[in-house]
């Protein structure tokens, strides 16, 4: 439910109000004052996102679980995978609308990210179907993967900075129903952490390394991209909000990231789910 919310809140904020489009453009104007060769590798990089890809990354993902021992959640990426995107591609192209408050580069509505919510719903899915021992080491490697992206599709000037945010959380929201869902319809699948329903230390206690880690990581890269521009390029840059607008969206980005993954393991309790056994 917050994450929801704050799906709308950020729609609302961000692209129905002057301030928020102007932050949004900001951040583009800032970006776009990148090297030419961070422009094109992003680029390429996106296009690798196409739907051979992803349905090979969703296949991968079914034999993992089988893998895994977890043949029943073979199907739960594609699943996952589906809605995210389905429901990504409706609210940008059909339920959302963007009014004209600030003069933009980009055309048209672009919120959320639909190459985002694919990479974020992958990294979800793989977050969902690892056994407990693994679920630390696959939601780093989740948040990464998924922050990557929604980097890259403000450094190509595919996206405003709000569009990866957007989809952050929705595919948050959509994957946190479906393990509701499945919680409801066979409870034996999800095992309760505690009598009040709270998540089990051990899964508490991942999220908050994940979000802590995930802040420090945002802060890192912003305070590592200033001292690396002023090192190599020195007065050359001429340092202005745009440029700091574009590297904080770059790192608020990374922490949502973190964030996004750290609030699925934090309502996952431990075995869940798949704490079926085979025979």
């Amino acid at each position: 439910m917050i994450a929801l919310i704050a799906f709308f809140a950020i729609y609302g904020l961000a692209v129905r109000t002057e301030i928020g489009q102007h932050a949004d453009e900001a951040a583009l104007v800032g970006g776009q004052s990148a090297p030419e060769r961070a422009h094109s590798g992003a680029d390429r990089l996106l296009r690798f996102v196409s739907v051979g890809s992803l349905g090979a990354a969703v296949i991968a993902l079914g034999a993992l679980a089988w893998l895994w021992r977890r043949p029943w959640l073979i199907i739960l990426p594609a699943v996952i995978v589906g809605l995210c995107l389905a429901a990504t591609e409706l609210f940008k192209l059909v339920i959302f609308t963007r009014p004209d408050l600030w003069p933009s580069t980009l055309n048209g509505n672009s919120y959320p990210s639909g190459h985002t919510a694919i990479a974020t719903s992958l990294g979800l899915s793989s977050v969902l179907i690892a056994p407990d021992r693994w679920r630390g080491i696959v939601a780093v490697a989740a948040a990464l993967f998924a922050g990557g992206v929604g980097i890259l599709v403000v450094t190509a000037d595919w996206h405003r900075p709000s569009d990866p945010l957007g989809s952050y959380a929705l595919c948050l929201a959509i994957t946190a129903a479906v393990v509701a869902i499945i919680g409801a319809r066979w409870p034996n699948e999800v095992a309760e952490a505690s009598v009040d329903g709270r998540a089990p230390p051990s899964a508490t206690a991942l999220a908050r390394r994940l979000e802590l880690a995930a802040i420090g990581a945002g802060a890192l890269l912003f305070v590592g991209a200033v001292l690396v521009a002023a090192l190599r390029y020195g007065p050359d840059v001429a340092w202005n909000r745009p440029h700091a607008a574009f590297l904080g969206s770059i790192a608020a980005i990374l922490v949502a990231a973190g964030i996004a993954v750290a609030g699925l393991v934090r309502i996952l309790p431990a075995g869940s789910p798949g704490a079926r056994p085979l025979s």
